[in-house]
């Protein structure tokens, strides 16, 4: 079963209550994590690894760093590729992007400009690549305003597999994200721990990559412990993969460390470091939100 590269960027904003981030509904209809509230996000397209496309987003550290998957391989224009994804996906499924016009210093500054969601609806629909626009405003992305934060992979149990990398990064001023109508049918702003309460309480689901990474970020009272919390993570990043087993007549999700997880069935991660995530808990159980 194939396995395709993606990437998801956690939106964060600044309210008066603290940061919050948005989260989108995918459609009950979706082929992949239906009715779920998730990061905007989406699979590596050709055009994200063109040269003309990295040419237009100047590399940063951070993509030199970005280690392979256990059994896949990854060289430097793949990762810097996943770095665009993550911007394209993030423009078209939330209308926020982080790129200036070349020469200039200060992000492009989307609002009350029909032009760019003009670009958006082409691009969602598949009718230009991301390439052209960049090219046609002379625009250049910039990758430093996002931080590489956690790396998952579906476990082999489901049918559609994704070995997705997460970053996070702050709302560009200038710029309202709102969600694309197409995959995705409502978006909510939300603390980290008041999506975790309603989580917990089945009121909306939350994927377990989702459901984490909300845990790391839930003691964050700014965006700069953010960018540390990122920093502090940067080297201890390794991939997760998954397993699902049930337990108890529930459908369990089995992270690297529980003691169950080499004697369950499904796809392994050799030498895999679960740190940063280790220390939390090992299980999730699967309750999806009624209705």
């Amino acid at each position: 079963m194939s396995i395709r590269d993606a990437a998801t960027i956690v939106l964060l904003k600044r309210f008066d209550d603290g940061l919050r981030t948005l989260l989108l509904r995918r459609h009950r209809a979706s082929g992949f994590m239906a009715g779920a509230f998730v990061f905007p996000g989406g699979k590596l397209d050709d055009d994200d690894l063109l040269e003309a496309t990295l040419a237009r987003a100047p590399r940063t550290p951070a993509i030199e760093r970005m280690k392979a998957t256990p059994g896949r391989t990854l060289d430097i224009e793949r990762a810097h590729g996943l770095f665009v994804a993550a911007c394209r996906e993030t423009f078209e499924e939330a209308g926020a992007l982080y790129a200036r016009r070349r020469g200039e210093d200060a992000l492009v500054r989307l609002d009350d400009d029909a032009r760019w969601t003009a670009w958006r609806e082409r691009l969602t629909k598949g009718e230009v690549p991301f390439s052209r626009m960049l090219e046609e405003e002379d625009l250049e992305l910039d990758l430093g305003r996002i931080h590489y934060f956690s790396h998952w992979v579906t476990p082999s149990a489901e049918p559609r597999r994704f070995d997705t990398r997460f970053f996070v990064a702050e709302v560009p001023p200038g710029q309202t994200p709102a969600l694309d109508r197409h995959e995705l049918v409502e978006e909510r702003w939300l603390r980290p721990s008041e999506a975790l309460e309603l989580h917990h309480a089945a009121t909306l689901f939350l994927p377990p990559p989702t459901q984490r990474t909300l845990e790391a970020l839930a003691s964050a009272e700014t965006f700069e412990d953010v960018v540390a919390l990122a920093a502090r993570r940067a080297e201890r990043i390794s991939p997760i993969m998954p397993k699902v087993r049930i337990i108890d007549g529930e459908i369990t999700i089995l992270l690297p460390w529980d003691a169950l997880y080499e004697e369950t069935d499904g796809e392994s991660i050799e030498a895999m470091d679960p740190e940063p995530e280790a220390g939390r808990p090992s299980r999730i159980v699967i309750k999806p939100a009624a209705g």
